[in-house]
Order: C-alpha cells, then sequence, then structure tokens
C-alpha cells in the first residue's frame, strides 16, 4: 500500500474534509488514527479520474469552485469535479515543467502563508504562479533550489509538510492561523530542539508487531508483518490482505497448513505445529474480499491471492 495521503483521504471522505476544514480534527490522519482505520474508511477515491486530478490545477483554473470550497458549499475540489465539473467539462490550469506545488509553497513561504489562511484568489501556490509567479523568476528558481536541497529531499521523504503536520497537531493549527507559514519551516527552525517527529509513526502505512499469546489485531490499512513468538496459542489477523505478512518461528517453518472452509465467507486458517513440542500456532485471517477469497484453496493459491513472501 502507498504512503496515507492526505488530499486521497480528505478526496475520499467529505464528511472529514468537512470536519478538518472546521477544525474538528486538525488533519484527515487524525481522523484516519482515531477513527477512520475502525471505520473501514477509504484512503483515497476508487474512481479511475482520480489517477489524473490536480486539486492545485483545479482549483487555479475555476475561482468560482474555489470559493465555493472556502465557503463549505463543496468539502473538496475532487467532490465538485466528479459531481459538477466532470460533466461540465472544466477545464485544469496548466502548470510549468517540473511544477511541484507542495514544494512551491515551501520555498515561497509567504505565499503559503496567504494560501493557508484562505485566500479567494490564491487558493492554491499553483494559482499565485499563474497569476504572479510567472512574473516573478526567483519563484521557481526558488522552488528547484529547495527540491535539490539533501535535508529537504529527506523531509519530503519522511513525509513531507502532509506528514509534519500529521504529527505536529499544534503546528498544524498555526499553520492555519498563519502563526507559522509552514511545517518545512517549522521543522527547520524547531523540530531538532523541541524533538519533534518529522512524520506520525506508520505514516508510511507500513507496522510491524510481535505477538506470542492469543489475540487479535487489525491490519486494514496497514502493511502489516506480524512476528509470531514461539507457543501454542490461537490469533486473529483480522482484514487480511496483500502486503500483509505472517512471520512464523524458525522452528514452526516447514509444517504449516492453510484451511478454506467455504471460499466465501472472509476467513483463511493457517496452522503451523513445532515438531519438537507438538505446540501450535493457529492464526485465523478475517475480513477477506469475498471475490479473493473464493481464489484461495491452498499455500499456491494464497500466494497468489496475498503476493509470494506473504507468509515467512
Amino acid at each position: 500500500m502507498a504512503n496515507f495521503n492526505e488530499s486521497a483521504y480528505l478526496a475520499a471522505n467529505p464528511d472529514v474534509a468537512a470536519a478538518v476544514k472546521s477544525g474538528a480534527y486538525t488533519s484527515g490522519w487524525q481522523h484516519w488514527v482515531s477513527n477512520g482505520q475502525a471505520e473501514l474508511r477509504l484512503l483515497a477515491p476508487t474512481d479511475s479520474h482520480y489517477s489524473t486530478f490536480n486539486e492545485a490545477a483545479y482549483l487555479a483554473a475555476n475561482k468560482d469552485v474555489a470559493a465555493a470550497v472556502n465557503a463549505g458549499t463543496y468539502a473538496t475540489a475532487w467532490q465538485h469535479y466528479i459531481n459538477n465539473g466532470l460533466a461540465e467539462g472544466r477545464q485544469f490550469a496548466t502548470a510549468p515543467a517540473g511544477y511541484n506545488e507542495a514544494a512551491y509553497l515551501d520555498a515561497n513561504p509567504d505565499v503559503a502563508k496567504i494560501v493557508h489562511t484562505g485566500s479567494a484568489v490564491y487558493t492554491s501556490g499553483l494559482a499565485h504562479y499563474l497569476l504572479n509567479g510567472i512574473n516573478e523568476p526567483t519563484r521557481l528558481t526558488n522552488m528547484t533550489t529547495l527540491q535539490a536541497n539533501s535535508a529537504y529531499q529527506a523531509f519530503v521523504a519522511a513525509g513531507g509538510d502532509a506528514g509534519y503536520l500529521a504529527a505536529n497537531t499544534d503546528v498544524a493549527a498555526a499553520v492555519k492561523l498563519g502563526t507559522v507559514r509552514t511545517g518545512w519551516e517549522h521543522d527547520q527552525g524547531h523540530a531538532t530542539v523541541e524533538n519533534r517527529l518529522v512524520a506520525p509513526l506508520h505514516y508510511d502505512m507500513t507496522n510491524s508487531a510481535s505477538v506470542e499469546a492469543a489475540g487479535t489485531t487489525n491490519v486494514y490499512g496497514w502493511n502489516e508483518t506480524v512476528n509470531f513468538d514461539a507457543g501454542n496459542y490461537d490469533y486473529t489477523l483480522s482484514h487480511f490482505s496483500a502486503g500483509d505478512k505472517v512471520n512464523l518461528p524458525d522452528a514452526f517453518f516447514n509444517t504449516k497448513t492453510l484451511t478454506n472452509a467455504s471460499g466465501s465467507d472472509g476467513v483463511v486458517v493457517v496452522n503451523s505445529t513445532d515438531a519438537s513440542t507438538g505446540n501450535i500456532i493457529h492464526v485465523t485471517l478475517t475480513g477477506i474480499d469475498p471475490a479473493l477469497d473464493a481464489t484461495i484453496f491452498n499455500m499456491t493459491s494464497a500466494n497468489a491471492a496475498f503476493n509470494t513472501g506473504w507468509i515467512l
């Protein structure tokens, strides 16, 4: 699974986007961790048009939509596009080659402050560039220079502004108020001294857990590797899917079996026995998509369904 994407999550969940706008949550990530994962929320829109949708370009080209989003008539630009804009033939602004919205704002924090505090004119960094920045050559130069900075590259790899603000909700609130201009700027001035996280733990949507006794883990939304310690117990992994892994102790590895009783109930069982002790680790995988469940008959077909290497 790809890294958590703030814009995609809000686009898929307009009620969450509205809640973030109102201040009930500081970010989509905060909602995902506290509620969305348990509610099995979509992490991104499923409509194929989203793969080519560019929020900044859409708002830059459609000022009335930007105003409607700012006013709360639409929770996100995507909500307008998929419900109205696509049928209306709405266009997208054309960005210059190599343009990156986050880097443009991080490199031009004066612009970022205007955008983040809800400007009706500068609805995005791209809107600023098309209206003003195109005549200010240093704007794009600032962006490309910052992108070449190794510290900034590391910051982006860890989650960028979206990740930093998700990890530091007080900074996110300050950005909305305009007292802090960007997450990157705050990171450079405060993060090391204040021992700030650059991004939330598991913001890359990966996780690793170790278990040694009976229990349950909900792996929905994560690429979860569950490391099972030797013992004699039952364990359940709910919402198991491709990207998740079961890591059994070496002593158990060569004696594993897989059974799928119905092929339609979303449940697959893996048993692994330690021949020297007779101990059995009994792992029940639940919440499997029914269509996928119907394809699983044995370890070979499970490898095809979950990707080879799902069981270690």
